[in-house]
């Protein structure tokens, strides 16, 4: 079952709470009724009114974004400065540069090409809980220490210089007050979270990620982010339309990949009765960030989706069994033992030759969550250290 929603519909979090409803946690199918249902279709309405009432929505709409703007920018000043006030001398010298700096480009920071690539692995929720426990960090630290291991990594095997350079991740966050995940809509802000690719101890690089997404709170920089995208909202929607596909295009790279981070339930969901086994999220690339990376918990699980361009990124692949020995290292650095995993690997690509494989394993429900993505048309490929890769064969 493959999920697909834009994200100016609804975040990962308003999507998760969709998947919710859309499934349950009851595991008997439900008892199909055979009595018919009526429906009637609503009347057409009437294209001035239409038009009369969409023009009356904006204007209420702008007046009311500008009044929202003038209080959140009161509101973000007055936390700023309260803060500002603990904040050391030395830690804002520090990393206020690092922000400053424009975004280092890495090898596939490269104008997007296509077709798209798909990636996929999954470890315990467990051992990131331990790690997260053994050094007093929050669980999304623990991801973004990984994730900057094995983009390292990986780098460091297409000859990228990471000596003093900087990793940036554009990392949504969520907005809702209060814990309240059942408000659905598109609340989130961006984080730019930027991380010293050379530092190589896990555990120095694990606590130099908890110190920069700290500070960055402190900062109120989520807050300041989503104050800006409520002023471009303000912008007339005729104007966004025709300025939003332009700007897309344009080769700037303000991050190196986005990593986004969704807590999905952590009890098993079914569809008519069938179980959800696994759960891999997505998330879409372009621009010149033709890499990025999706994360989403689900029962006991963290799932990892690497998507990328196949020309920026054609061993998109060696990034699960990166990320894998990456747990394992950091695990041993902080004293945690990790789970050892002997998933067999199975290799999928169109061009290969399957008569000879092995009798294929039990037949898995799989569900990505994606937020905006292409149709995928073709069969699954993999080289022999990757998890899973999917190749759709139009992007």
């Amino acid at each position: 079952m493959v999920f697909r929603l834009h994200h100016c519909l609804a975040d990962g979090i308003a999507g998760v709470e969709i998947m919710n409803e859309l499934l349950g946690t009851v595991s008997s199918a439900p008892r199909v009724t055979k009595r018919k249902r009526n429906f009637r279709k609503p009347p057409q309405l009437n294209p001035l009114t239409s038009l009369l009432d969409g023009w009356i929505s904006s204007c209420g709409n702008l007046v009311q974004g500008s009044l929202a703007a003038q209080s959140e920018v009161a509101n973000i000043a007055g936390r700023m400065f309260v803060d500002s006030n603990s904040w050391p001398a030395a830690e804002f010298s520090k990393l206020v540069p690092e922000l400053t700096v424009p975004t280092e480009p890495l090898h596939f920071n490269v104008t997007y090409r296509g077709p798209q690539k798909y990636a996929w692995t999954e470890i315990p929720l467990s051992d990131v809980k331990a790690i997260r426990h053994a050094c007093g960090v929050s669980v999304n630290d623990v991801v973004l220490a990984l994730v900057t291991m094995t983009i390292r990594r990986y780098a460091e095997m297409h000859r990228n210089p990471i000596r003093k350079r900087l990793l940036r991740m554009m990392v949504p966050v969520n907005l809702r007050g209060n814990g309240n995940a059942a408000d659905l809509g598109n609340r989130i802000s961006l984080l730019p979270v930027t991380v010293p690719l050379d530092i190589r101890n896990p555990r120095r690089l694990l606590l130099a990620v908890h110190e920069r997404t700290e500070f960055l709170k402190r900062a109120h920089v989520a807050e300041l982010v989503g104050l800006a995208g409520t002023l471009l909202g303000m912008i007339a929607t005729p104007l966004q339309a025709l300025l939003g596909p332009f700007a897309s295009q344009l080769p700037v790279a303000p991050f190196n990949l986005v990593c986004t981070n969704v807590p999905g339930p952590q009890f098993p969901l079914y569809l008519l009765g069938h179980k959800m086994l696994q759960w891999y999220p997505y998330v879409p690339v372009g621009g010149e960030m033709t890499l990025n990376c999706a994360i989403l918990s689900y029962n006991g699980t963290m799932y990892f989706g690497f998507s990328g361009c196949s020309q920026a990124a054609p061993d998109l692949g060696r990034l699960t069994a990166l990320l894998r020995s990456n747990l394992a290292q950091l695990g041993k650095a902080v004293h945690v033992p990790t789970t050892r995993t002997t998933k067999a690997r199975r290799v999928f690509h169109p061009s290969f030759d399957h008569r000879d494989d092995p009798a294929p394993e039990t037949l898995r429900m799989t569900i990505p969550l994606a937020v905006s993505s292409p149709t995928i048309e073709s069969p699954m490929a993999t080289s022999p250290e990757e998890e899973g890769v999917l190749e759709p064969a139009n992007a």
